[in-house]
């Protein structure tokens, strides 16, 4: 299995509602080891919004503890330490303290991307199989963590391992990212969606239960 839907008919409208526009930055940086140098992953465009991200502690002279708030000290991967934007966003706070009541595990790196129509991402694959990974950064970032996508708005094509699968608002998704993997947005609208992981997450146990998801406005 390389990727699998949890959830569907999930009500994303108090996320999509609370993003700041204005906060989208380019997301033309970043680059395709598969590609010739210079090659960009994603299409030109699309843009992000950071809100977990990997620190250096020493960086952070040992103080994670007055950086990431006591509510949040149980869900969030050590490592790993909430952005500004974190707190402008109560309702994906929200989702987050319920993802790990029910499923488990430790959230670390979340990022929300923003992806204009007939626009998407290149093959690539974000590190090798668990056990071979050799880039200490990279072991961080995606060793031992499960990939999760929640589709805030729109709908794209999802190809992981050659197997496509189409991710369409208020679902939320799996998948294996240390396959290759790539999308494209054939909708009509911008993609907007949550891509986060979890460190021992317990999802693959229970995804085929049935689960209400509720925001509390």
């Amino acid at each position: 299995m390389v990727m699998k839907k949890i959830l569907d008919n999930m009500d994303v409208k108090p996320i999509y509602d609370e993003i700041d526009k204005s906060l989208w930055s380019p997301c033309s940086a970043q680059t395709n080891p598969n590609l010739p140098k210079g090659h960009a992953i994603f299409f030109s465009g699309s843009s992000f919004q950071t809100i977990l991200n990997l620190v250096e502690l020493e960086k952070i002279d040992g103080k994670r503890e007055e950086i990431v708030p006591k509510d949040l000290q149980d869900i969030i991967l050590t490592d790993f330490v909430p952005t500004e934007i974190y707190f402008k966003y109560p309702n994906l706070n929200k989702f987050f303290l319920w993802f790990v009541e029910t499923y488990g595990g430790k959230v670390s790196r979340a990022i929300i991307y923003n992806t204009p129509t007939k626009s998407g991402v290149l093959k690539h694959r974000d590190a090798l199989p668990d056990g071979q990974e050799t880039v200490p950064r990279k072991i961080k970032l995606h060793g031992n963590k499960d990939r999760f996508h929640l589709v805030i708005s729109g709908k794209y094509e999802y190809t992981v391992h050659g197997e496509t699968q189409v991710f369409s608002k208020g679902e939320l998704w799996w998948f294996d990212n240390k396959t290759f993997h790539s999308s494209y947005n054939h909708g009509d609208v911008p993609k907007i969606n949550l891509v986060f992981d979890v460190a021992d997450s317990m999802f693959g146990e229970i995804w085929y239960e049935k689960v209400d998801y509720i925001i509390i406005c």
